[in-house]
């Protein structure tokens, strides 16, 4: 990247000053040409002229983006043992002296009448995204030129000071390490949920920014919340919900969003039956399904905000909130059935109804995903009642993401009830045909690949009479050229699942399944293609899932010997993914699982399967690999290679 910058050009009168970045591809640095190209942006950034400082904020933001992608490929490289000359100058590092206080200074810069929701762009928003990004490259280093203007700032008399130290802070949470920025989200604490009283004009401000800087500290600090304050936290989010605007409101949801995040990994790592949250649950639900129903619902994402953030505490609460959620279940369901006597006289009236429907069925696949079977089963007929009459009346119309969320709700009901799922099988049947077939919407489409899997693992062997008619649509999918590829992958995994549900009457689709793997299986990517890179390593887990189940299936049946013909095309496919620098853990997982039940299936008939490097090196890989699955499914492999008989 190479900064030119046009001396003879005052940056004090318009136009713009021809002040520039040229993005070269094939550069591994970052050079500025000219010693005064820092110095001009500094004094840039002072004018006020707002559109010549944006310029300069523009400047500093580019030039972050750029240090750490560099940083990242230097640490990749690293990780890999590479040799590299790719350096990087910390232009930003040199600059924070300089550059942090104008920083700040824009922050006091705000217009009380912007919304970046409506997506407004003023310098003051210019400013803290600038800082996000400084604190994202120099990460500790931001901290000591931040923190001195927060702890100077927060109690200012002045409205604007104390708005711009609690967005201050807020933005550098994403760069520190917790041992730097720890002690300073501690001490926070208290200052912020004093914020959250804030009774002057500038009130709605001030408690915006207060609750969305608390949602970043949930979202990325939870652990330094000290415990004692966890009350007064979760109080003082409660009282903004409901009494305050719209925009305070939503940012109050986005807080709760994330602080039941932060239980995610608490409740998957402990066996304890309930956690800090568990005590508010309830009276946090209620409110937010208040806030749902406030007349200002359509404003800055509010109803949206609300219900995706019930969605999250379902999904991470403690499993002494069960009781609450089958209490919930009817309230949710009645809501849905409400939906379908909404007036609809206008496209925007449409819009709302499809919105609600889809937020109400993510609620209501939660709820099923966390109950027990009894009480899902009780309420199964009205939950696909409703469910299968979102795809009646949207009569062909784009209803892309209430029908998305239907089918999820579908697979998660399928998954509860299992066999007992046939009951609904033939109403479901041609809805799920149908979204298969939509390959415009392709989030549809991919939603209606998964759920054949979710049948598939539902019904087992009573999916047989269906197979057909889904397998030649999953074909047909993979022959369009003009189907997103994104639904692709899925596909190929899907294989795997009808396999295991029909056993040995997958023979039928063999060969041509085999062929499509194959196919599937030759792509190439350049290394230097991200989005490429990210694409294949998809598509290569699909066809390891794809390969894995079509294994099981017809191993548990004894027709193994059908994989013959096309083991060593597995076995080639298999030793390509070994070679790739840039797999991920779960390929590498799926490619030893898949080794693994080659093996257990066809035994010493697998070609050179000893002899063959590449399968030690899976080995080696996955036992030095940092996920302990991984390393036991390593050994495994080890050992069933070690023990074949000859």
């Amino acid at each position: 990247m190479v900064c030119v910058t046009n001396p003879t050009h005052s940056l004090l009168s318009p136009p713009l000053p021809s002040l520039t970045l040229i993005v070269v591809s094939s550069c591994r640095r970052v050079v500025v040409s000219s010693y005064r190209a820092p110095q001009l942006t500094f004094n840039a950034i002072k004018t006020d002229q707002e559109d010549v400082a944006s310029q300069a904020l523009e400047f500093w933001s580019t030039l972050c983006e750029a240090e750490v992608e560099i940083l990242d490929e230097i640490e990749e490289a690293n990780d890999r043992g590479e040799q590299h000359s790719l350096v990087c100058s910390n232009y930003v590092r040199a600059a924070l002296e300089h550059l942090v206080p104008l920083l700040l200074e824009t922050l006091t810069k705000q217009d009380e009448d912007a919304d970046p929701d409506d997506g407004d762009w003023n310098l003051c928003l210019a400013g803290g995204a600038c800082l996000q990004l400084v604190a994202t490259t120099v990460e500790d280093d931001v901290v000591d030129f931040v923190m001195p203007f927060v702890s100077q700032s927060i109690l200012n008399e002045n409205w604007r000071y104390r708005e711009a130290a609690i967005n201050g802070f807020g933005f550098i949470l994403d760069g520190p390490t917790e041992e730097k920025i720890g002690p300073h989200v501690a001490g926070s604490i208290p200052v912020l949920i004093n914020c959250l009283k804030d009774a002057s004009p500038a009130a709605p401000l001030i408690k915006s920014s207060t609750a969305w800087t608390l949602g970043k500290i949930c979202e990325l600090h939870a652990n330094c919340v000290p415990p004692q304050l966890f009350p007064d936290l979760v109080n003082g989010l409660m009282s903004i919900l409901m009494n305050d605007t719209a925009r305070v409101s939503s940012r109050a949801c986005f807080a709760f969003y994330h602080l039941g995040c932060a239980f995610a990994n608490e409740n998957s790592d402990s066996d304890s039956e309930t956690n800090l949250l568990s005590g508010y649950m309830q009276q946090v639900i209620t409110l937010l399904l208040q806030v749902t129903e406030r007349s200002d619902w359509d404003e800055s994402n509010l109803r949206m905000e609300a219900y995706e953030t019930i969605n999250v505490l379902i999904k991470n609460a403690a499993k002494d909130c069960k009781p609450l959620f089958k209490e919930l279940l009817p309230v949710i369901l009645q809501r849905m059935h409400a939906t379908f006597n909404m007036q609809v006289l206008s496209n925007e009236d449409r819009d709302a109804k499809m919105g609600l429907q889809a937020l109400l069925c993510g609620v209501i696949t939660g709820l099923v995903i966390q109950i027990d079977v009894p009480t899902v089963a009780s309420h199964s007929d009205s939950i696909m009642e409703c469910v299968l009459k979102i795809f009646s009346e949207s009569n062909g119309n784009n209803n892309s993401t209430a029908e998305s969320e239907a089918l999820l709700t579908i697979g998660a009901i399928a998954d509860q009830l299992e066999q007992e799922f046939v009951r609904y099988v033939n109403p479901v049947v041609p809805v799920v045909l149908r979204c298969l077939q939509n390959f415009e919407a392709h989030e549809v489409c991919t939603c209606a690949v998964n759920l054949v899997g979710d049948l598939c693992r539902a019904l087992n062997d009573k999916f047989q009479p269906y197979c057909r008619d889904f397998m030649q649509t999953l074909i047909e999918i993979l022959k369009q050229e003009t189907v997103d590829r994104e639904v692709k992958p899925p596909v190929l995994s899907a294989f795997g699942d009808v396999a295991m549900a029909i056993n040995g009457a997958f023979a039928e689709y063999m060969d041509l399944v085999m062929m499509m793997l194959s196919q599937a299986s030759q792509i190439r990517v350049p290394d230097d293609d991200d989005d490429l890179i990210i694409y294949c390593n998809k598509l290569r887990d699909g066809i390891l899932e794809g390969y894995i189940g079509i294994i099981t299936g017809l191993d548990m049946v004894k027709k193994a010997d059908l994989l013959l013909p096309h083991c060593a095309g597995i076995m080639g496919f298999l030793e390509c993914v070994s070679k790739d620098i840039n797999k991920d853990d779960g390929i590498l997982k799926h490619a030893i699982c898949c080794l693994i039940d080659l093996v257990n299936s066809l035994g010493s008939r697998v070609p050179e399967i000893r002899s063959k490097p590449f399968v030690h090196e899976l080995i080696r890989e996955g036992e030095t690999s940092e996920d302990e699955d991984i390393r036991v499914d390593a050994r495994c492999l080890k050992d069933v290679v070690q023990n074949l008989k000859f």
